[in-house]
């Protein structure tokens, strides 16, 4: 199995025009360096000044802005206020109006009166201290301030004593509404009531209701005189509230002509922010014909630079040709180019490589003749087992028959010579049989004995080869920081490093390949170990069921013994021959019931002998893979 390191090597060795490490792309990579690392102090110079001014340009248009903004927030303001002066104005002309016709004493005057106060009294509110009024339709008007902050005194002034004047005749509302409702308003009805009056009082009989409507008159006349004189000074009073609201809007107007100056200042610093901008660009332009030819400089250097370094790269990836195909007898060539550190770290890892390899095919030649040996005294310990196996199935059976016969003989009282003789005989058999037995358990004993032993250094020889494996481990991390270290040069030289880069990539290719191959190795190992653990195991429990079964055997051997002292005394002691019998028949059916025991032991540990020959061949089977793993490299 070869390894490849990178593909396309033969076209880059018989086209070696075509191969292209880096191409003209630095170029733009040297103007941005160049642009964002100053180029020298001039190129200083000029930054700090483009920065200035484009700092001045933005302070100017956000000066210029702020004015405007100002200046249109502030036309608003003066309009506004300029139309609440003017509503001032129209109310108390309409107030004094409202006066003279609560003064006839209708009902809609006093309304008008009081709605006319009250709207005076927001309007006046709102433009002295700033704010929205809904129901007037103004927003966010500004407080006002100065001069005309006086005059809105003096209007307030004056409205307090129209106030005052419009409270009376509010109070009065009542009175003057009866007076209008019991005393005639036109000259006639007054003359009329006059002579009527008149010519009450010639009647003696009458002159006591004529004088109780004098007195009701009389009372009338205090409030409607009261009123009288509070709409003289309203009338008198609106003139001068009147008066001062147009002052006031005045002062308004005069504080809106102000505003010139602000639309001075507008176009001073507009004019500025312009002439900035035109200097900023000019500025600018002579930056970047420096720039420019400072740039043309730079790339011919790194055109240059980046010609020597694609020579080296490409010198260095033909003599790593054949490490792709797996030799690990070559070497590169360690100069002083920039790939001198690249060449000297692969020549290390190509040795280091090439030791691992030899110690792997040294470990699995080891691993196959001691697997070899296993398969070989696995197979005749099986054999040995299957033998001992038939052995107890034909003492079990011999045990199985003597118990019959002993069944037969306790009912057959006159035949228990005879049968005695034949019991003898096959105790015989049973003992011999069970001699062979111990002796054959013995033998497998010390097969299996021997088989753990062997399969123990099997286990011993896996774990040196799974320190080896570790050792293929780390010596590919350390590839793979060589790598790293390659590709880290290489974006570090930028352009100039990019067919540098193609080799740490190869280089990296080929660690994680050697990785891939150590993990299969591992796997294997470990799969080795388990086996061989498993096999050992397997070992342990045999020997310990042969153990057993030869104890066993040896009681089998008792009771058979015992069998034909009992058969030779049954001759002599024909008179106790039933009793006898009965002892023998249950004897012997322990001693079948311990063959079945032993047999099924027996069976058991030619089980656990089949597993080892098993695993004992896949152990050879993941030798030979092993082996087969690295059989790709030269070395």
């Amino acid at each position: 199995m070869a390894f490849k390191l990178f593909s396309g090597k033969k076209a880059a060795r018989e086209q070696p025009s075509d191969t292209v490490i880096m191409d003209n792309d630095d170029d733009s990579y040297s103007s941005s360096s160049d642009r964002f690392s100053g180029g020298g102090g001039g190129d200083t110079g000029t930054t700090g000044r483009v920065r200035t001014l484009g700092i001045l340009f933005v302070a100017l248009g956000i000066i210029t802005g702020g004015l405007m903004f100002y200046q249109n927030q502030r036309v608003g303001d003066v309009a506004q206020q300029v139309s609440v002066a003017a509503d001032l104005r129209a109310i108390s002309q309409q107030i004094a109006k409202s006066a003279q016709l609560a003064l006839q004493g209708q009902r809609q005057a006093f309304e008008n009166l009081q709605r006319d106060r009250d709207h005076f009294n927001r309007l006046l509110t709102v433009l002295s201290q700033g704010g929205d009024d809904p129901e007037d339709g103004i927003t966010d008007l500004a407080r006002a301030s100065g001069a005309a902050q006086n005059h809105i005194n003096q209007v307030d002034e004056a409205w307090r004593m129209m106030v005052t004047d419009i409270t009376r005749i509010l109070e009065r509302q009542k009175a003057l509404t009866t007076i209008v409702t019991n005393v005639p308003s036109n000259r006639d009805g007054a003359l009329l009531e006059v002579a009527e009056l008149m010519l009450a009082l010639k009647t003696p009989s009458n002159l006591q209701g004529v004088q109780s409507t004098l007195i009701n008159v009389v009372a009338n006349l205090e409030p409607l005189l009261t009123v009288k004189d509070a709409s003289n000074r309203l009338a008198a009073n609106s003139t001068v509230v009147y008066n001062r609201a147009d002052d006031l809007g005045k002062e308004f107007l005069t504080a809106a002509s102000n505003t010139g100056v602000v639309t001075l200042l507008t176009i001073v610093f507009a004019g500025a922010a312009l002439l900035v901008l035109i200097v900023l660009a000019r500025v600018y332009s002579g930056e970047v014909t420096a720039r420019r030819a400072t740039v043309e400089r730079q790339r011919q250097n790194s055109e240059d630079e980046r010609n020597r370094t694609q020579q080296a790269i490409l010198r260095l990836m033909n003599e790593m040709g054949d490490l792709a195909d797996g030799d690990l007898t070559i070497r590169t060539t360690v100069s002083e180019d920039i790939t001198g550190a690249i060449a000297d770290s692969v020549n290390y890892t190509i040795e280091e490589l090439a030791m691992l390899v030899s110690r792997i095919n040294d470990a699995a030649g080891r691993v196959t003749l001691a697997t070899q040996s296993a398969q070989q005294t696995s197979a005749e310990l099986l054999d040995a087992t299957e033998r001992q196996s038939r052995q107890i199935e034909d003492a079990g059976t011999t045990v199985q028959n003597m118990a019959q016969l002993m069944s037969e003989s306790s009912e057959h009282a006159l035949h228990t010579a005879q049968v005695a003789r034949r019991s003898l005989e096959s105790a015989r058999k049973g003992a011999d049989a069970v001699e062979s037995t111990i002796r054959g358990m013995n033998a497998i004993r010390e097969k299996i004995q021997e088989t753990s032993k062997r399969i123990k250094r099997l286990g011993e020889s896996s774990q040196e080869i799974g320190e080896i494996v570790e050792l293929i481990s780390d010596i590919t991390e350390q590839t793979n920081v060589l790598a790293l270290n390659a590709a880290i040069q290489a974006a570090s030289a930028g352009e100039a490093g990019r067919g540098f880069t193609v080799v740490a990539e190869e280089v990296q290719r080929l660690a994680e390949r050697s990785a891939e191959a150590t993990k299969q190795i591992a796997a294997i190992v470990k799969t080795i170990q388990t086996d061989t653990q498993d096999a050992v195991g397997s070992m342990e429990n045999a020997t310990r069921d042969v153990v057993e079964g030869a104890r066993l055997s040896d009681a089998a051997g008792q009771a058979l013994v015992e069998m034909g002292q009992v058969s030779m005394d049954a001759a002599r002691l024909i008179e106790q021959i039933s009793t006898e019998t009965q002892t023998q028949a249950a004897t012997a059916s322990r001693v079948a019931e311990s063959m079945k025991g032993i047999l099924a032991i027996t069976e058991q540990t030619t089980h656990g002998t089949k597993q080892t020959a098993e695993s004992v061949g896949q152990l050879a089977d993941l030798a030979i893979e092993l082996k087969g793993s690295v059989s790709g490299f030269k070395v």
